[in-house]
Order: structure tokens, then sequence, then C-alpha cells
């Protein structure tokens, strides 16, 4: 591949030269590489080395670059295929504030790394000086670095690793920031580690090799966690079960204080959960389980004995009836939604695993009783997910602020919105639900909240004020 150095007098003649680390004929180059190269369907590599692509008639040293002219008689050429994918990228590990020269007809043209800082805000300016429960309120999010293509509309999805997700966070709710390992354990009882030494922060890399660069991390904001595959599985059947093992600062305690803190007789918790990254991204109806609460003891699935879980199974039903003081299962349908796991009518009984070692790290089952055995995960499968334990009402009559519960967190999947595809400029609405007399002990209201979306429809209490007021 020619540079400007190398290309000599044929360069007028309409050579494109790339210098990849910045100006080689001045001391403005960096070491790092600015631009890479990748295959697509134009450009097929044999091997890809150090940004590098060579194909079968071409060598790295003489780098295979494609352009195609973008529509007939226009002069428009371009650098990706049909499906949008380029064969010329930023380097993953491009320094901040660096930039590659490419000259053509002698003139001189910079490509330049340059992350830049967000700003996200709600915009009031439709609802008035005060915002009311039921009235639609915007998000707004600027940030030029989630703009990752100017051809389409972009958009932030808890299920890809290649962007971050904002987030509402409210109270004190279970999350997988504090996950430490995930298992997959088939209906035979065999284990697979899926990824382990997850409780670690992911770092603004949202591609690389570097180790928490969006891989067996939690994200910060959303606080999901980024499943790397790093043994292959068997493809998912009936019976398979996901288990979660907490850090120790997650212990069952901290479950069972969660619980009983809001225990009464307008007291609720749920299992929100979001899996759509074991399917690629997409729900699937096909999938349906529940989730067991356990301690460090809890081991396979089949082998917890009664007494030994939080909550029990009921193979084949979603009955949450009781059988000898055992409570039915959290049952879910589908790989996003949320499930009941404590309400009035269980009043408390579902603490009734007296066996379990409240010091334990927490750990949870997620058993399928239906599932697409088309599914099947590999190794370096990068899988986004998250799974919280929230909780909301009140117990009593709801006169002190203990006896109030709000502890919840919404993840906001915004798009990109503005002037076109090229605005860096995202959005999401929000809407309210304010807990009264009325609604507190309907179940309804509870059920109807939206916790993931570009329409987020969340609880709120009356304490949400001054420094427990709500931010994103």
């Amino acid at each position: 591949m020619y540079t400007a150095a190398t290309a000599g007098d044929i360069a007028p003649a309409g050579v494109l030269t790339i210098d990849r680390n910045g100006d080689t004929t001045t001391s403005d180059a960096v070491s790092n590489p600015v631009i890479s190269f990748q295959d697509n369907a134009d450009t097929q590599c044999v091997e890809v080395s150090n940004g590098l692509c060579s194909t079968a008639d071409i060598n790295a040293a003489d780098q295979p670059v494609t352009f195609t002219e973008a529509g007939s008689n226009t002069g428009v050429f371009i650098n990706w295929d049909e499906s949008l994918k380029a064969n010329m990228i930023i380097d993953v590990d491009a320094p901040r504030g660096t930039q590659a020269v490419m000259t053509y007809d002698q003139g001189k043209y910079g490509i330049m790394n340059q992350p830049q800082f967000a700003t996200i805000a709600y915009d009031t300016d439709q609802v008035g000086s005060e915002w009311n429960s039921g009235e639609v309120v915007t998000i707004r999010l600027t940030d030029p670095d989630m703009n990752l293509d100017n051809r389409t509309e972009d958009e932030m999805k808890v299920y890809n690793n290649a962007t971050i997700v904002p987030a509402i966070k409210i109270g004190s709710p279970i999350t997988l920031a504090t996950l430490d390992s995930l298992e997959y354990i088939d209906v035979g009882g065999a284990t697979v580690v899926l990824d382990s030494a997850l409780n670690y922060q992911c770092t603004s890399a949202y591609n690389g090799t570097t180790a928490r660069a969006y891989e067996s991390c939690f994200e910060k904001y959303s606080e999901r966690s980024i499943i790397t595959v790093a043994n292959n599985p068997t493809a998912f059947a009936a019976g398979d079960a996901l288990h979660f093992t907490f850090s120790s600062d997650t212990t069952v305690k901290t479950l069972t204080d969660l619980i009983s803190g809001s225990n009464g007789t307008g007291a609720f918790t749920y299992v929100q959960y979001d899996f759509r990254g074991i399917n690629g991204g997409s729900d699937n109806l096909s999938f349906a389980g529940n989730f067991t609460f356990g301690d460090s003891s809890s081991g396979n699935v089949v082998a917890v004995p009664p007494g030994e879980r939080l909550y029990y199974e009921v193979d084949g039903t979603q009955d949450a009836t009781e059988t000898a003081g055992q409570n039915g299962a959290a049952f879910f349908t589908g790989l996003i939604g949320n499930a009941m796991v404590n309400g009035p009518e269980l009043a408390q009984k579902a603490l009734g695993a007296k066996a379990l070692t409240a010091t334990d790290p927490l750990e949870v089952k997620v058993k399928f009783y239906t599932v697409d055995t088309s599914v099947d995960l590999a190794a370096n499968d990068v899988m986004p997910i998250s799974m919280d334990v929230v909780t909301w009402g009140q117990s009593n009559d709801g006169v002190a602020s203990s006896d109030r519960h709000n502890n919840a967190i919404y993840r906001l999947e915004v798009e990109e919105a503005g002037n076109g595809n090229d605005s860096g400029i995202f959005r999401a609405t929000v809407e309210y639900i304010m807990l009264n007399q009325l609604n507190v002990n309907n179940t309804n209201t509870y059920n109807s909240t939206v916790p993931y979306g570009d329409e987020i429809e969340m609880i709120v209490h009356n304490d949400s004020t001054d420094e427990d007021e709500i931010r994103v």
C-alpha cells in the first residue's frame, strides 16, 4: 500500500494514498494506527493482521481497498457493501485526538478520532412548570460518539454491547451489577461456566480486545451484565437452567431484607428481566420458566430439597398456590418481562425457607420449562442481559416513609432523532404513575410498568424530592 512518502510521482495521477498513522511526511504521525481494514462483500480478506487485510491476490503491504460508485453516473464512490459494512474502519485502539491522512488529487483529507462528552436531560417544556402523573416527558441525549452510522437511525439497546444504555434508578433494587458468575445447567445436571468475574465495571471502549471493554463486565448506568460466553454449552432444551451467583456484596439477607422491608397490605416484589441477548436481541415466547432463589448450598436446580429455596418449583404449571407451606414459582413467559415473587396474598410466607444461610451470596436459578431448541449459544458470543429484583407499594397506612417502597430501575433504549440519521441526538419518553390509595393495592398498577424501551412507564411515590429526586 502506498503512503505519501512512497507514492512518488504517481500520486498526482489520481492515486489514493492513506497514512494510517497520520502525516508521515511530518512529525505528526503516531505509533498506533487510526484506520484499520476488514473484509466485506466487496473485499474478501484471507488474513487480517495488525489492522491490515490481505486477499488472495493482494498482500497486506499493498492493502486492498474497494470503492464502488453509489449510483449510475453520480461520480460518488463509497467504501461499504450492500449490507452497509465498510472495508475501512476506525481502529479500536486509536488514541483520542489522532488522525489518519488521505491524499487524493493533490488534496489532503483528515479522518480524526475525537470522542466527545455527552449530555442528557429531561425536556419538560411541553408540560409546563410541573410534571404531573400521566404526562409524557421527553428525555434528550446528545452523544455524537453513539452516532455509530450516519446512514441509519442508531439505537441504544439493552442487548447490544456496542452502545451505552442510559437508565433511571430509584432506591436500591438488586441488579446484575454485583453478579459474579453465570452457569448453564442442562436438564441432566451437567454444568458449563458461561462467564465469571463479572462484578467489574465496563470501560468506555465499546469494542476491543482488552478486558472489561464491554465484555465480561457490568455497565455503570444500566447495571446490565455483559456476558461473554467462555465455554460452548449444548443447545437449549426443556429443563435447562441459568444459574446466577452474586458476589458477597449481594447476599441472601440482601434479598430477604428487600422483600420483608416491603411486605404488607400494598407491597409488591417483582423480578424484571431482559434475556433477549440470548436470542440475538429478539424476544421469543417459546421460552417459559420460573425464578428460584437460594444460597450457596443450592447446587443443581433438581437437587435442592424443599425448604432450602426461597421460592419453589411447580413443574409444568404457573400456579401460585401453596402446598405444605411451599409457594408456587415466579413464572414467566418470553425473554423480556417481569414476574411477581411477593405480594399481599403471599404475606411473607415466601420467607419460610429457614435453612437458607443469610450471609451466603445470593444465587438465582432461571429454569426453563419450554424453550426454542434452535437457540444455541456458542463460545465468544456476547450477550448483554439484565435481571432485577424491584419493590413497589406501601405497608400499613404508608404514613411513615419506611412504609413506602420504591426500589426499581428503568433502562432507556433511546433512538436517534433530529435532522436525519446523522444528528447524534437521541430521544425516549417517560411518564409516571403516582401511587395513591386507589391504585397502591392493585397489581395492574405494577404490571403496567415498562422498564425497557423508548417509552418508559415508571412508579413514583411521594418521597421523590431533593436528594431523592428522580435522575437519569
